[in-house]
């Protein structure tokens, strides 16, 4: 329920996504969800702090929103919701990336998803 509640603004927003842009929305983050926990045989990722991490939930971002929103307009406020989430969670403090912020950051990438299917 924690990280339901600290994604609703993202799925309030997300219900209005057209269909194709939920599902890019929900893949993205499942992708992220599953590097972030080791269970991808193609990309390995390995954080030090929460810095390094933040440098990589950007590119996710990247791909999730900016190149579906941001060039048409559309889904304003979502940039803020996301962000809003990941401080939610994790802080905003840089810190070393233990075992602990892995899971929570896996959990919050699959509350992500979860968000965009909420328009279906």
């Amino acid at each position: 329920m924690l990280m339901q509640n600290a994604v609703a603004d993202v799925a309030e927003i997300c219900e209005s996504m057209e269909a194709f842009d939920r599902l890019v929305w929900m893949a993205t983050w499942e992708d992220a969800a599953t590097i972030i926990a080791g269970e991808d045989d193609d990309v390995e990722v390995m954080f030090e702090n929460t810095l390094g991490f933040r440098a990589f939930i950007s590119s996710v971002f990247d791909v999730a929103w900016r190149r579906l929103a941001n060039a048409s307009g559309k889904y304003r406020g979502l940039d803020a919701a996301v962000e809003k989430a990941f401080n939610t969670i994790l802080g905003n403090d840089v810190r070393p990336f233990s075992e602990m912020l892995a899971e929570d950051s896996v959990e919050l990438c699959e509350a992500l998803a979860w968000a965009g299917a909420r328009g279906e």
